[in-house]
């Protein structure tokens, strides 16, 4: 009998690969690893004692900047939506021809790709005061 490393489920001896998962069959005799202390085997040692040394303060600041980073999308977004007031086949320029609700959403549009970006950079630069900011009453309350 052979046995799949990976899913722990046992084929004839004429059996190769593994059916559910496609990796190579070991002689039933060998002990098999569980899945997670393959994993951990193959990570690097920094990145282990990286994770040790992660406090739940510090993870919750890489999530708010991930988030962060969502802001940029939605700048980049409401940036393609630029090219549709840019007529560059049109003589006169393209903001003069806008009519004034026209003037008024371009500016807005502008004015939003401008938030969005300078939010997250101050929410990626200041995610620890951040955070304290948010916890400081339900700390002080208990």
């Amino acid at each position: 009998m052979k046995r799949c490393p990976f899913c722990g489920g046992e084929y004839s001896d004429e059996t190769e690969l593994c059916p559910t998962d496609q990796s190579r069959l070991e002689p039933a005799d060998k002990s098999v690893k569980p899945i997670e202390q393959t994993i951990a085997q193959e990570m690097l040692a920094n990145e282990q004692s990286f994770w040790k040394r992660m406090t739940f303060k510090e993870f919750a600041a890489l999530i708010l900047r991930i988030q962060a980073l969502w802001l940029f999308f939605y700048a980049f977004i409401d940036a393609t939506y630029l090219s549709r007031y840019a007529n560059i086949f049109s003589p006169v320029s393209a903001y003069a021809s806008l009519t004034a609700s026209g003037r008024l959403e371009l500016l807005m549009l502008i004015l939003r790709i401008i938030v969005h970006i300078a939010v997250a950079v101050a929410v990626i630069q200041n995610a620890e005061k951040i955070l304290s900011w948010l916890i400081k009453d339900s700390v002080s309350r208990k």
